[in-house]
């Protein structure tokens, strides 16, 4: 089999790169009083997998650092709602937006850079601390 010089300069260009490594957000208490959280996504551009990255791979990756495989990751920022009421609601002419409905919205807006990130998310009370003080 002979393989195109193109596609030996690249695999050897990328093998020495930092590999993707999982990231499970680890949340702090100024997470929640914070009340959102940024996530960092990284989706390969071949096999379309989705990979939950830390913010310092991202931005490595989005400065395109050649220490990383930028080249192959279409990579994305959510913000994650963390604390309110679960869905939105409306009381005396004023919007509370929950928890879930404000995280589904950020998803599908991801989804559109980022096909399948919906799968991936499907916990959008995820990491949430739920107030329970108002009749959903």
């Amino acid at each position: 089999m002979i393989i195109p010089s193109n596609v030996t300069e690249i695999y050897f260009k990328l093998k020495n790169r930092k590999q993707i490594k999982i990231y499970i957000p680890q949340l702090l208490q100024t997470d929640y009083d914070a009340g959102v959280l940024e996530r960092y996504f990284a989706q390969h551009k071949i096999t379309k997998k989705i990979y939950e990255i830390n913010k310092e791979y991202y931005q490595a990756m989005i400065s395109k650092n050649i220490e990383y495989p930028f080249e192959l990751y279409t990579i994305i920022k959510i913000l994650w709602k963390l604390t309110g009421v679960k869905n939105d609601i409306k009381i005396n002419n004023k919007i509370y937006y929950g928890v879930e409905d404000t995280n589904k919205r950020s998803v599908e807006r991801a989804e559109f850079f980022t096909p399948g990130i919906k799968r991936k998310l499907k916990n959008l009370t995820e990491f949430a601390r739920i107030d329970k003080n108002y009749v959903q």
